[in-house]
């Protein structure tokens, strides 16, 4: 069931991602879905998500060097970092990996723009900034929101949940 559910909110994360793209707004819901898959979960969930989505991601905007890939498998590193050094029982300590995540969601942008384009730092700059601060404001006010509402209804079909995160790592350490 909860594999099912993984599958669930991925897919239309990455459908909604792929969504606002396409109106060229930098939306990262992937990354979101990976993070707290990785807190609610394991990190080892997280790596497979990461993986796939990340993948299917670099496929769709056809980049060559899978940066999001990358990217998407440091946040699941950071999540498991976070994890151990936070009570995931608040939803206000979700706000900073909000905007972490989002700034690690834009650098693949900011990577990409650079090599591939072949644009100096100054260009891609004034590009890429507006796009930048939308996705620290909006992620940091997104990721709170996602995991309210995947743990609502994590909570009624009886999963695992982001705000017991902290619970389940201790039980996995003893």
């Amino acid at each position: 069931m909860a594999n099912l559910y993984m599958l669930f909110i991925m897919l239309i994360l990455f459908w909604l991602q792929l969504l606002f793209g396409g109106i060229a707004l930098h939306v990262p819901f992937c990354i979101g879905g990976i993070f707290y898959i990785s807190i609610a979960y394991s990190w080892r969930q997280g790596i497979f998500w990461a993986l796939m989505s990340g993948i299917s991601l670099d496929l769709a905007y056809n980049r060559y060097f899978f940066i999001s890939t990358w990217v998407f498998l440091a946040v699941v590193i950071f999540a498991e970092y976070y994890l151990r050094k936070n009570d995931m029982r608040h939803l206000r300590n979700c706000i900073l990996p909000g905007a972490v995540i989002a700034l690690m969601s834009v650098l693949p942008v900011w990577i990409y723009k650079l090599i591939i384009y072949n644009t100096d730092i100054i260009t891609v700059f004034q590009d890429m900034l507006p796009v930048t601060i939308f996705t620290l404001g909006f992620n940091a006010l997104m990721l709170p929101l996602l995991v309210l509402v995947l743990d609502e209804i994590g909570g009624k079909v009886r999963l695992p949940l982001f705000t017991n995160a902290n619970k389940r790592l201790l039980e996995e350490l003893q």
